[in-house]
């Protein structure tokens, strides 16, 4: 008999196995870090904060009481010596203090609060960081309302403090945005405070060391737009572990924490450039209701701490002193630069916090709608208040007061793009209020605005966000109704207008000023009342307006209504276009481009174990413990090629190799038990090994290849109790049918088609001489608990050539059963190997490719305002957008593009909120389709702004007298954006106006140029106002930059957005 080489005995090899494997947990239990911390005494900055939620698991109101208890106890009790404190959100604290009186006192005192406010402050106890209103979600929000919520916070602070913060602080946000570090450079912040990243990426910035580090958001931003940044070690409710409830503490217990801190603090001085200053966050949700209890248990620690360690030196600290500490004693050239975003977030393995990207679309819907009234509230007041101005006629009350009614509203809806309200992740009791704060906005701006035009606000049409459609309140009688569109963007556009009007039978549409027919197509309703919508089309000129009458004929002349009908081969088309209807979507072909998008719906199955919930996106339980065991089997490959080199060397007689039985599975457990702890042990020596090489090389390892060491061991134990050919079986068996399903099949096995229940769609055409509408429908709208979706497809139709070819309008109303989320898949074919682009809410940028190691969830990305496939370059260019009026999350497929439309989600997903998102209304999501061959980006960024704010209809029984009293020119104005103007302050014989300005599209390499007096004067027509004052300013619109006269050139280049305050008169 052959006996094991001695240098293999099974003896050598147990031992060696054991100490290597001693070695490599002493290794790794050092973090595989040698550096070492500053050898002098280290200060940790220790800065207290109570994170506040403006709705989240209550609503806002609810909230109010226990954020103003938290206020008073926390700032009378930090008036004692060394005491200090961050204040971030300034919604709660303006309310707050707007309704001290003077002699407002702290409790059990007579310490006058609003005196002590305003001495802790200028003090620097008390620091405001961020400065906006609310926290704002980073993924999903638009830029006017991170713009607007930021300036109306910093605006407020400067205004009754003198104060402005300089830091950013976004600790709560579910992953941060590319255009973050963008946004804080034109507010002039020097640092900021970041979180929720994923955790590899967490993970390996503390390996590195590099938590403290400068990012922008892109590397073809700026390099003056790098932001000093610190990521938190842990999170901002337990920075150390030890001392998240310790103001439930005794100050006695608490000093027992010493020991634990100190080794926090060593551990945390690694994951941190050597800057002899270390931050830790002490607060939470909702912490210091009642300050002193947490106060003084964290006195008698940090007094502990002073007097018995010997490495640190532990005080109170506001943010600002720590960052300017740290840029003291570490260069920038020291410091590491990042530049990309941090999205999307995941918390741990498969935990991919992509669900609130469209978790409860109303809510995103709610935002936007909103957002796009202010818009057209502050152009039309401006507008209109240039144009009296410039005339020399007098301003009314409303006019005067347009601008605090604007602010006023802008401040109440800023709640809506809070972290826990665009993104759904709140409670049903706090989404009714977010309808209501949106409902009461609305109500307010239509106020406004019919107070500017003369009119009742009864008679301001908005547009419906999601459908563009306008619903007119009164019928059609014997005398006319007056339309007026006004048109708040400074280009002129051409737009189908779809009005739904009573008693619009027999009915003549004309422009009001040239008396010219307008042809229209209408749809009866039917019904009591006896509606019809009627479609027509329309230009507008810029920050203008148009008139169209519309009156009773007796007799219809001309054949104004559509065909309706379900057909066999339902199918529509134009000269550019051809959609043909399917039992599972529909099939658009480019005739131009020969691009094909084959469009379906699809179903994704949530479960007990491995659920969806409002925050993250889980694909169904038995797919992903395939996924992991086919990916561990992908890193274990390495792995077994080893095996079969060492096992070659080891010799067994064949008489030791039994072949696998049931029945011999108790002879072979008792007989053969070197073999198996040997072959264990073998497969020890391996994943010692593999770890090894894998942190001194410094790449990153997951969890995934603990599923190739399992599997290594379960491989080595099979080859000594089995023959190489039966080895050579089971990997064939196992490897790949795992690799096939969870690599190449992936997509399509984690969703299912929506005819899964056998649903047929109904399928109507419309014919008209305008456009044609597609509309399929499945499933019955009035039963719950079960899916909806009724999809429309509009084509436009060549009008004198007013409409554009390269658009499909598409809008779908969706409701989904319980447990699952609803998306529309594209599949595309045409377009090569295209790169997905998404917007940031300023610009577009480039994702990363489909990585099937991430599965579906991990490659959805957040669309804000558009999301673009690319392929290409120059005149070769071929490109897809999908432009939507709403936040919704895109999931990057191989040959395909998924946009989820609705979620209804009957379990938790353990993120804190303990609710559930039980959605079963029905929602509508629109999307326009653009098809482009050119490089010319001005036209797809100038679809987004028409589609984020459409026209503005005012209905009248007379024309209105501002209707055609203000002109505007877009000659040398053609690619700059008017992203804001409003009037700051106004009288009878002058105005200062805030405006900010970028470029259609902020990537471009070409710079724009103009002067203010040639734009006053040209464009917008202003002869008889003069330019008497323009200040230069940061985004906020607070602090000086420059002071500029009408005569001096501005120049506009790529992501920067310029903001000047303006003051005009009358000659």
């Amino acid at each position: 008999m052959k006996r094991t080489p001695k240098l293999l005995s099974k003896r050598n090899l147990l031992c060696f196995s054991l100490v290597l494997t001693l070695c490599f947990l002493l290794y790794s239990s050092s973090g595989g870090n040698t550096r070492l911390g500053k050898t002098d005494k280290t200060q940790v900055c220790v800065v207290p904060h109570s994170h506040i939620d403006h709705g989240w698991t209550s609503s806002v109101d609810q909230y109010r009481a226990s954020v103003e208890l938290i206020m008073t106890s926390t700032f009378c009790h930090i008036r004692e010596a060394g005491k200090k404190f961050v204040w971030a959100e300034v919604y709660y604290f303006q309310r707050w203090y707007n309704k001290l009186s003077d002699n407002s006192v702290c409790p059990d005192t007579d310490i006058k609060l609003k005196h002590l406010l305003h001495a802790l402050i200028t003090e620097g106890r008390l620091e405001f960081v961020n400065g906006g209103l609310i926290m704002h979600d980073e993924a999903l929000v638009s830029l006017k309302g991170q713009i607007d919520q930021m300036s109306s916070g910093i605006k407020w602070l400067e205004e009754n403090f003198g104060v402005r913060p300089n830091i950013g602080y976004q600790i709560d946000p579910f992953g941060h945005s590319s255009f973050t570090p963008l946004l804080y450079h034109h507010l002039d912040y020097k640092y900021a405070v970041v979180n929720r990243i994923d955790y590899r990426v967490k993970n390996a910035f503390a390996e590195e060391g590099k938590k403290l580090f400068l990012w922008k958001g892109q590397e073809s931003h700026p390099d003056e737009s790098y932001i000093t940044t610190h990521m938190l070690a842990h999170t901002y409710s337990n920075d150390a572990e030890h001392l998240k409830r310790i103001d439930s503490m005794s100050s006695h217990a608490a000093t027992t924490l010493a020991d634990s801190v100190i080794a926090e603090m060593e551990a945390q001085s690694l994951m941190y450039p050597d800057s002899g200053h270390l931050l830790l966050l002490w607060g939470d949700d909702f912490r210091f209701k009642n300050a002193p209890s947490a106060f003084n248990p964290m006195d008698a620690l940090l007094e502990r701490l002073k007097k018995t360690n010997t490495r640190f030196d532990f005080k109170y600290c506001t943010l600002s002193e720590y960052f300017e500490a740290v840029s003291e004693n570490l260069p920038k050239k020291e410091m590491a630069k990042y530049s990309d975003d941090f999205l999307p977030y995941i918390s741990e393995i498969f935990d991919f916090w992509t669900g609130f990207y469209s978790t409860r679309p109303a809510l995103k819907m709610f935002a936007r709608d909103v957002e796009s009234d202010i818009y057209s509230s502050e152009i039309s007041h401006a507008t209109l208040a240039l144009n009296l101005l410039n005339s020399g006629k007098s301003l009314d009350k409303h006019r005067k007061e347009a601008s605090k009614v604007i602010e006023q509203v802008k401040n109440e809806i800023s709640v809506l793009n809070h972290h826990d309200a665009i993104t759904g992740t709140c409670a049903a009791v706090a989404a009714k209020q977010y309808e209501k704060i949106y409902d009461d906005g609305k109500e307010e701006l239509s106020l406004l605005v019919g107070e500017l035009f003369s009119i009742n606000k009864e008679n301001v049409i908005k547009a419906k966000m999601d459908s563009h459609k306008y619903y007119l309140h009164k019928s059609l009688t014997q005398e006319p109704i007056y339309l007026t569109l006004f048109n708040p963007l400074a280009f002129e556009r051409v737009e189908s207008v779809n009005v739904e009007i009573l008693g619009a039978e027999n009915i003549r549409l004309q422009d009001s000023s040239s008396g010219k027919d307008i042809p229209f197509q209408k749809v009866s309703l039917g019904g009591e009342s006896s509606s019809s919508s009627i479609t027509f089309s329309v230009s507008v000129p810029a920050l203008g307006v148009t008139t169209l009458v519309v009156t009773r004929k007796e007799k219809d002349t001309e054949n104004t209504e559509v065909n309706i009908g379900v057909t066999a081969n339902p199918k529509i088309s134009n000269d550019r276009f051809e959609v043909v209807a399917n039992d599972n979507g529909v099939e658009i072909r480019d005739l131009e481009t020969d691009i094909s998008l084959s469009q379906t719906f699809r179903t994704y199955y949530t479960s007990k174990r491995f659920c969806s919930g409002a925050y993250s996106f889980r694909t169904y339980p038995r797919l992903e413990f395939w996924i992991s065991y086919g990916q561990g089997i992908g890193y274990g490959m390495p792995g077994l090629l080893f095996l079969w080199i060492v096992y070659t060397c080891v010799k067994f007689p064949k008489s030791k190799c039994p072949k696998i039985r049931f029945s011999s599975i108790p002879h072979i457990l008792k007989n053969h038990q070197k073999e198996i702890v040997t072959g264990i042990f073998l497969s020890m020596l391996l994943g010692v090994i593999a770890f090894g090489v894998l942190r001194f090389f410094n790449f990153e390892y997951t969890e995934e290849i603990w599923y190739g060491y399992y599997f290594g061991i379960a491989m080595a134990t099979c080859f000594f109790l089995t023959r190489k050919k039966f080895m050579f079986g089971v990997i064939l068996l196992l490897l790949f049918p795992t690799f096939f399903v969870s690599h190449l099949a992936l997509p399509d096995l984690h969703s299912y088609p929506l005819d899964h229940a056998n649903v047929v769609p109904t399928t109507f055409v419309i014919h008209g001489k305008l456009q044609d509408e597609l509309i399929q429908i499945w499933g019955d709208a009035d039963s719950t608990n079960s899916s909806y979706v009724e999809q429309h497809v509009i084509l436009k139709k060549t009008q004198n050539g007013e409409f554009p070819q390269d658009t499909i309008e598409m809008f779908e109303v969706v409701r989904t059963q319980p447990d699952t989320q609803l998306v529309s898949r594209f599949k595309y074919s045409g377009l090569g190997s295209p790169r997905l682009f998404t917007d940031n809410s300023f610009h577009l940028i480039e994702q990363y490719p489909y990585s099937f190691l991430e599965t579906p969830p991990g490659n959805y990305h957040p669309v804000i305002n558009q999301a673009v496939l690319k392929s290409g370059k120059g005149d070769h260019t071929k490109e897809v957008s999908w432009t939507t009026t709403q936040s919704l999350g895109v999931g990057n497929l191989p040959d395909s593009l998924e946009f989820m439309l609705a979620r209804d989600l009957r379990r938790d997903d353990g993120k804190g909120l303990r609710t559930l998102v039980a959605d079963q209304h029905l929602h509508t999501i629109p999307m326009t389709l653009s098809f482009d061959t050119s490089s010319d980006s001005t036209r797809r960024e100038k679809l987004k702004f028409r589609k984020n704010n459409p026209l503005v209809l005012l209905q009248s029984k007379n024309e209105i007298s501002a209707s055609s009293s203000f002109k505007f020119s877009p000659k040398k104005f053609p690619n700059i954006y008017l992203q804001t103007m409003n009037v700051e302050t106004i009288d009878n014989r002058s105005l200062t106006l805030l405006m900010r300005l970028h470029l259609m599209d902020p990537t471009s390499d070409q710079k724009e140029k103009f002067t203010f007096g040639p734009l006053f004067k040209d464009n917008f027509g202003l002869d008889r106002l003069q330019v008497t004052k323009i200040l230069q300013t940061d985004l906020s619109g607070q602090t000086q930059k420059a002071t500029l006269t009408e005569d001096t050139t501005v120049e506009i280049g790529p992501y920067q957005i310029l903001t000047f305050l303006i003051e005009l008169s009358h000659k």
